[in-house]
């Protein structure tokens, strides 16, 4: 009977740490709350942790973008800046824009070609994420700011294993890594880049967060702001103290787009926000009582991507002064923009690509988090390309960004493949904001929220509204709909597919040009946590592209599990159990 007992404690044990790793994968959970996703697990479970020591979302939010960046630094980090989400529990929804800007002294003419735009010290905006996590801490977070950082630092000192997609970015972007300074200690050991599961530790960004976790200002005015400035300045002025300093962050309320029964948040220009709500708006009118085939689905989005990017093309940062009066009308008459859109995508009018090329990937992170009593975070920020400018300064450990490269120049075509030939819009000028590539949203659809964003640069976009799509018009749960593979269109006859990609592209007149990923490219990444407001339910999925997690409490309990799923699960649990510090810990309950 005594074996009976521990058998019994090695299965329930067996099945928690079954379920742990699964879900930790990428694989389909239900949860109870609090629930947090990232592209890398180990941050999420540093701000799952947070909330378990009674911290609220936005704490959770702060840990899990410091941890993400500081260790998949390829995308993001304090180098950057972003857009957040925050949805309170009275129902109420505010943006923070922290997108970085261009410094004071740029001007196009400085900008001779693309790799004057993104490599290098004149590719960098003012860094701006810091700035953002303490406005957002400022303003909704519980717990002392010094309390969101011990786990992290602690983890960069100790040091931890490669990731299998941080291992990717080094030996893809080598030539980056071996040609920077901070980079190359950083990332290499005797002369050899780092490779997955080596040992990794970070005691440079350690110190530089302990000291931001005393002492914010210290980034922006003290000894880490001099070092920073001193390595972007080192070739010529490019950021001066002041634009460190006083930089802003923006904070405005989101009111839904509302379709039918849906309401959409999302962020606002300079994001790609417009574009969820335009397809949203186009997706619930085409919406019909039989599920669309994949090749009619196929050809619904490439139209919907087709008016968007060229859409992309008119857009500009609403706060310049001299903004571009169709950034205006998209932001204001956002309704019939839609009708307009919806008629060229349903009529009989033939398909006519725009003029736009297909792009290269970059790198971004994502984070969404709800906490126990119901407020979420939806978080996107990015270094721009991967690596950024391909510098890193070696005092602080800091990758700094190449924002710049997602401006328009007129002579040539940047990273993102686009030029414009006597077009002043999105044209770099001081302190304007770059158009960005992120859409954090909430979607409200009867009693499920929504919480999804996603990383991949250029691809963001048409990521989130071919998942979108297969939720709204095919109905798919939310793990088919992200796990499909999906194709990248913004213009022309080129069409980008990922290697899994299977299905038969609608012919449309047009003669495409197919270029398709590697099986292994990371073309985007999407996360979603669906939260049923009325019984409190939360399933979520992380994208497997990216080795994405989700963190939570399973949901299920072992003796809900169907007789199938335990004889799968026990089978594995002693393989599991009976090996080292777990089989001990059992045996001494």
């Amino acid at each position: 009977m005594k074996w009976k007992g521990v058998k019994g404690k090695i299965f329930q044990t067996g099945v928690f740490y079954i379920y742990f790793s699964l879900f930790m994968s990428g694989y389909l959970g239900k949860y109870t709350l609090p629930v947090v996703t990232s592209d890398l697990k180990l941050a999420a479970e540093c701000g799952y942790k947070i909330m378990e020591k009674g911290g609220n979302a936005v704490d959770a939010a702060v840990t899990t973008a410091i941890a993400v960046g500081a260790m998949n630094a390829f995308a993001s980090g304090l180098g950057g800046g972003g857009f957040l989400l925050v949805k309170i529990p009275d129902g109420k929804c505010f943006e923070y824009n922290f997108r970085e800007r261009a410094p004071a002294s740029a001007n196009a003419n400085n900008y001779k070609n693309k790799e004057d735009s993104s490599a290098g010290r004149k590719s960098i905006a003012v860094p701006s994420e810091l700035m953002g996590l303490i406005a957002v801490h400022t303003d909704f977070g519980i717990l002392p700011w010094e309390d969101l950082f011990p786990e992290i630092i602690k983890i960069l000192e100790d040091g931890f294993l490669v990731p299998r997609v941080l291992a990717q970015k080094l030996k893809e972007f080598q030539g980056k890594i071996l040609n920077d300074r901070g980079l190359y200690e950083a990332y290499t050991r005797n002369g050899k880049i780092l490779q997955e599961n080596d040992l990794l530790q970070r005691r440079n960004l350690a110190r530089t967060l302990k000291e931001i976790s005393r002492d914010p200002s210290s980034f922006f005015t003290g000894e880490i702001s001099k070092s920073l400035l001193e390595f972007i300045n080192s070739e010529g002025t490019v950021i001066l103290p002041e634009e460190l300093s006083q930089q802003q962050v923006t904070r405005k309320e989101v009111f839904p787009e509302i379709v039918n029964k849906t309401e959409i948040y999302t962020t606002t220009l300079p994001t790609t926000g417009y574009m969820l709500r335009l397809a949203a708006y186009i997706l619930e009118h085409i919406k019909t009582t039989s599920t669309p085939s994949e090749e009619l689905l196929q050809s619904y989005l490439i139209r919907i991507y087709n008016e968007l990017y060229s859409i992309r093309t008119e857009l500009e940062d609403l706060q310049d002064e001299q903004a571009n009066t169709n950034s205006l009308q998209i932001h204001l008459q956002n309704r019939t923009v839609a009708d307009t859109l919806l008629q060229s995508i349903i009529g009989s009018s033939p398909f006519s690509p725009n003029k736009n090329s297909v792009v290269e990937d970059h790198g971004t992170t994502h984070i969404n988090i709800i906490d126990k009593d119901g407020m979420i975070v939806a978080l996107t920020s990015t270094i721009n390309q991967y690596w950024g400018s391909g510098l890193m300064d070696p005092v602080t450990g800091i990758i700094l960004n190449n924002q710049i490269d997602d401006f328009t120049f007129s002579d040539f075509a940047t990273y993102s493949g686009i030029k414009l030939t006597g077009s002043t819009v999105n044209q770099i000028k001081p302190y304007k904001q770059p158009l960005s590539s992120a859409m954090p949203s909430i979607i409200k659809r009867d009693n499920d929220l929504y919480i999804i964003g996603g990383s991949g640069g250029i691809r963001i976009p048409t990521a989130i509204i071919s998942t979108v799509a297969r939720i709204f018009l095919c109905d798919d749960p939310i793990d088919k709909a992200i796990d499909t593979p999906r194709l990248h269109y913004q213009g022309g006859r080129t069409i980008k597919v990922e290697g899994k990609y299977t299905s038969t592209l609608p012919k449309m007149g047009v003669n495409w040009l197919v270029l398709r990923d590697d099986e292994d490219t990371i073309s985007s990444c999407v996360h979603i946590i669906k939260y049923n407001i009325k019984d409190k339910s939360v399933t979520a999925k992380a994208d497997r592209r990216k080795d994405a997690a989700v963190v939570g409490r399973e949901y299920l309990s072992a003796d809900r599990l169907d007789s199938e799923k335990k004889k799968e699960f026990v089978s594995f649990s002693y393989r599991f159990d009976f090996s080292g510090n777990l089989f001990k810990a059992i045996m001494d309950m």
